[in-house]
């Protein structure tokens, strides 16, 4: 599913609130520097800079600059009395995340071009750790994605052997991934490394192992200032858990579904309530979300076999660019009326029914009431034929 809560996109949102787009400052590093970078640039660019900037809330502070000489080579100092996150920023296209300490002699080489170049670094055992992680995601992702692909060209071919198949293999790949991760946020006890890690896992499902995570370092790293954010983050989730929990009441099964009101593709509004006296699906999806496309051909085959027993979908899309949802609908064949805003995560409708993950689906029964929320694939389309038998 494609989430919206953490991400890990230059630096682990649980840990603190910057990105690589936050706000620099300058500072200057002084004669009584302890630790240091020596590296090499393969693709070096004449006249601009290396920065080594210190990460935190919200902010990236310059701790040290150069260019590199006529080798590619260039050499970085700073000081820490603790264990730090920092960036690497190699002329603004390849930024390397770090975890530098007091005392360490740092040797890295890095290609300087755009995107997840690779890299290799020495001198500093956390900053290795993050290099094996990095690839452990990237390969992670690469193999997730081939998944993803093959499940749907077995959807489309109307394979339901394979791809009930693939469904499970994905399962056990998500689920193996998860406890690897665990397993080295685990063994780092309280390294800062193993904060990062922790953007790897899903507040929604690892809520209770991240709030252990967060007691741990409590315990044994309670003055750093990132065991503070990490805290106050978890905290902040937590109040959000508990604030989401009560506020599902609204969803739970028997209830009537909130209504909204939204645009179809020619601009004409259409109401959720507009199609009681169906049973219908309300189908959260958007144009870039692999598994929802992936799901597209079982849902219109469903489609085509129930619609006319009383059976209606209504997708509500959670796109922001019309030419790329119009594009998918066609491409997909989705024979059902399609709703947008064009707001992405921000739709009145997504909000309203406090989507945080995509695909997501709400059934109705045929007065306008919660059946269930999440059915997919084979129960869901066995709960539509219950209900239109009714």
């Amino acid at each position: 599913m494609f989430k919206k809560i953490i991400s890990t996109a230059c630096v682990g949102a649980l840990i603190f609130g910057a990105s690589c787009g936050s706000k620099t400052d300058e500072k200057t590093a002084d004669a009584s520097d302890n630790f240091s970078i020596d590296g090499t640039i393969k693709m070096p660019q004449k006249g601009q800079y290396i920065k080594l900037q210190e990460v935190g809330q919200g902010t990236l502070l310059t701790i040290d600059s150069a260019q590199t000489d006529e080798k590619g080579e260039f050499h970085l100092k700073g000081k820490t009395n603790e264990d730090k996150y920092y960036l690497l920023n190699i002329y603004n296209q390849q930024n390397i995340f770090m975890v530098l300490g007091s005392n360490e002699k740092v040797k890295i080489t890095a290609d300087g071009t755009v995107g997840e170049s690779p890299y290799q670094v020495s001198g500093s055992p956390q900053t290795e750790m993050l290099a094996r992680l990095q690839n452990f995601k990237q390969n992670m992702s690469a193999n997730m994605k081939h998944l993803q692909e093959l499940y749907a060209e077995a959807a489309r071919a109307n394979k339901q052997t394979t791809v009930d198949s693939l469904t499970a293999v994905y399962n056990g790949q998500q689920q193996a991934n998860k406890r690897y991760i665990k397993h080295i946020v685990d063994s780092l006890n309280t390294s800062l490394v193993a904060l990062y890690a922790t953007n790897f896992l899903s507040f929604n499902d690892d809520f209770e192992y991240l709030d252990s995570v967060a007691q741990r370092f409590q315990t044994g790293k309670p003055n750093s200032k990132y065991t503070q954010e990490f805290i106050a983050n978890i905290n902040g989730l937590k109040a959000q858990k508990a604030e989401q929990e009560a506020s599902n009441a609204q969803f739970a099964a028997g209830k009537e579904a909130p209504d909204f009101e939204l645009p179809n593709p020619k601009g004409k509004n259409i109401k959720l309530s507009s199609l009681r006296g169906q049973v219908v699906l309300v189908d959260f999806w958007a144009s870039w979300c692999g598994p929802c496309r992936a799901e597209n051909p079982n849902v219109v085959a469903m489609y085509k076999k129930l619609h006319g027993k009383g059976f209606e979908i209504l997708g509500v899309s959670l796109d922001e660019k019309k030419d790329k949802w119009l594009g998918a609908i066609e491409k997909d064949g989705l024979l059902w009326p399609q709703v947008s805003d064009l707001k992405g995560w921000q739709s009145s409708a997504a909000r309203l029914y406090q989507i945080n993950e995509i695909p997501n689906t709400m059934l109705l029964d045929k007065n306008g009431k919660i059946v269930a929320r999440g059915l997919r694939g084979k129960e869901l389309e066995e709960k539509v034929a219950s209900l239109l038998a009714q």
